[in-house]
């Protein structure tokens, strides 16, 4: 093409049809390491940071499965010390709970359990000031730099606001012995919630525990698919949200049951950010963003007001966005955010209920390309699946 050629428009992540995947030899060998591709690892992060979550790419054995959606592992996240300490932890604990999750299906029955693990929030007394947990925090920052520094600031654990827009979840630890699962599902909540609830979960930091001889991988169906196995200090990082707050379907993934004989132990984090904190220039705030909204609608009624010969006076408001301020709730119904108030579990529940009903489009894999595999979704723009020139368009875009 002439050298001033434009690279082609890429639709927004949550709409993209199709996925950009490393070489299949690539991919065999364990992925893309990015210490040995500086000019990929320089538009790779420009295309995280345009639709999901910047990546640091600095990071030491940052590999890379998959480049749209991303899918990175990291090896050596943890150190198997820390990996057994935090197992050791959570077993000798007594809190670990079965964390099944009910769906819905198509005619509103309940379904049987779609995750039978057992699970454990890392806010318990014995394992609050757990080592191993700072050092998940503090890894996820190195890793996610837009989010550095806030493990330990107050709103870290807090409902994200347009003040301070993103948020952990609490760290949780997971185990799933021989047999046990947790079927195909998306981390995020579908846009209606996450409206309501004014976050959306935009990045997961999993990391394997332990190593795990058959069976354990997580499973991303619609991207190959991809299959990541178990290995003790490894961190598995994707974006179930973007930056938009739309859940990508892409990243529909599966916990494949362990071998019977075999055990698997997970931590867990998500990353939540705030529904608002990417309203466009000159469009009208949305209904995740609720004090910008309110002040707008007080803004037009004191304007209206005036212009009907009124006397309006400002007086000083209670914030009241903390009544219904709303935290995200386990597979136990307990809160995992650690706000003020907070709504009734049963209002949440049917808000995990929804989700997990969510039924995923039709897709079909095919060849694109030299041996890539193209999915095609109900949503389906017409974009390049070619690895530069999506990376090519991000950076021009960041730029």
């Amino acid at each position: 093409p002439p050298a001033d050629a434009s690279p082609p428009a890429v639709a927004p992540a949550h709409l993209r049809a199709t996925v950009t995947p490393v070489p299949p030899e690539v991919a065999a060998a364990g992925g893309m390491l990015l210490a040995d591709q500086p000019g990929m690892a320089a538009g790779f992060g420009e295309l995280t940071a345009h639709d999901f979550l910047r990546v640091n790419v600095d990071v030491p054995n940052l590999k890379v499965l998959c480049v749209d959606p991303p899918v990175c592992v990291v090896e050596d996240f943890l150190t198997a010390e820390q990996c057994d300490a935090l197992v050791d932890a959570a077993r000798a604990s007594g809190e670990m709970r079965v964390s099944a999750v009910g769906g819905v299906d198509g005619d509103g029955a309940t379904t049987t359990n779609i995750r039978t693990s057992k699970t454990v929030t890392l806010n318990t007394p014995a394992l609050k000031e757990h080592p191993t947990r700072a050092a998940i925090l503090a890894a996820a920052e190195r890793l996610l730099p837009d989010l550095r520094g806030l493990s330990g600031s107050k709103g870290a654990f807090k409902t994200p606001t347009s003040a301070s827009p993103y948020s952990f979840e609490l760290p949780q630890v997971a185990h799933y012995e021989g047999g046990e699962y947790f079927k195909t599902h998306e981390d995020a909540f579908p846009d209606a919630v996450a409206q309501k609830k004014g976050y959306q979960r935009r990045a997961t930091v999993l990391v394997y525990l332990n190593d795990v001889e058959e069976g354990g991988s997580t499973r991303f169906e619609k991207l190959g698919p991809i299959d990541v196995r178990p290995k003790k200090g490894r961190c598995l990082l994707f974006f179930p949200g973007t930056k938009a707050s739309m859940p990508d379907q892409r990243t529909l993934h599966t916990a494949v049951e362990a071998v019977p004989g075999h055990e698997k132990w997970i931590s867990q984090l998500w990353v939540c950010a705030h529904a608002g904190k990417h309203t466009p220039a000159g469009v009208a705030p949305g209904p995740g963003d609720r004090k910008q909204r309110r002040a707008a609608e007080k803004a037009a009624k004191k304007a209206a007001a005036r212009a009907a010969g009124l006397e309006v006076e400002d007086f000083g408001e209670k914030d009241d966005d903390s009544d219904d301020e709303r935290g995200l709730w386990d597979d136990d119904g307990e809160p995992i955010f650690a706000t003020r108030g907070g709504a009734a579990a049963a209002a949440l529940e049917q808000s995990v209920a929804a989700a997990a009903a969510r039924q995923p489009p039709q897709v079909s894999v095919g060849a694109a390309g030299a041996g890539a595999p193209a999915i095609a979704s109900s949503a389906t723009p017409v974009i390049s699946d070619d690895k530069t020139s999506i990376l090519a368009a991000a950076a021009k875009a960041a730029a």
